[in-house]
């Protein structure tokens, strides 16, 4: 955001325009979106601050749980619903991870581990790991599918030594919570759209 004075607007080159050159329509328009753009800030605001409100109570709740009961309560996946379960809150947190160098290797391992069954399927299955561990247009790997290969019980030692990096490659660079605020209708939930983009008007 730039500020700008009252006797100039900046254009998109960023030139200063005296405000008497502008033309009517653009100062107009130019009003009407600066105008939404500081009312969308305030509720942007209005509903960070509110969330956080919200996650508190939670929070204190959680503590009251583990005072009451003893121990530990982890609010990573869960449901809180009220007596007449009519209105339910949920809270999804997810781990954004990256992987290191290792997954190279990892992927280097998988290959050998293929290599040593037998001809028929070592070239299906090479094909099937390079799609896996193939990186999309901005370079990055598709975790979902590399993180789908421990599933699968293979003894092959060179396979478990991969599969064994690719967790020690894994880095959490952040967690991501996620609360809906949910209604029954009927026999069924209907989520508070607080969604700002498609939140209906009248």
């Amino acid at each position: 955001m730039r500020n700008q004075s009252d006797e100039v607007l900046t254009n998109g080159k960023g030139k200063e325009i005296p405000i008497e050159m502008v033309r009517d329509d653009h100062l107009k328009k130019h009003k009407l979106v600066m105008k939404v753009f500081a009312a969308g800030v305030k509720l942007e605001q209005k509903i960070m601050k509110d969330k956080q409100r919200m996650l508190n109570r939670i929070t204190t709740y959680q503590r009251w749980l583990e005072k009451h009961y003893g121990g530990t309560v982890e609010f990573k996946n869960l449901i809180l619903s009220d007596y007449s379960n009519e209105h339910k809150i949920e809270i999804k947190s997810n781990r954004i991870i990256e992987f290191d160098e290792k997954i190279q290797l990892a992927e280097t391992l998988l290959k050998k581990s293929i290599k040593s069954w037998s001809k028929d399927s070592n070239r299906n299955m090479v094909v099937i790991i390079d799609e896996i561990f193939k990186t999309d247009k901005k370079g990055f790997l598709d975790k979902n599918k590399i993180l789908s290969l421990k599933q699968y019980k293979i003894t092959d030692p060179d396979w478990q030594a991969a599969i064994k990096l690719i967790d020690d490659s894994i880095n959490i660079v952040d967690r991501k919570s996620y609360m809906m605020i949910k209604y029954k209708v009927g026999n069924t939930w209907k989520c508070l759209n607080l969604n700002f983009s498609s939140a209906e008007t009248e």
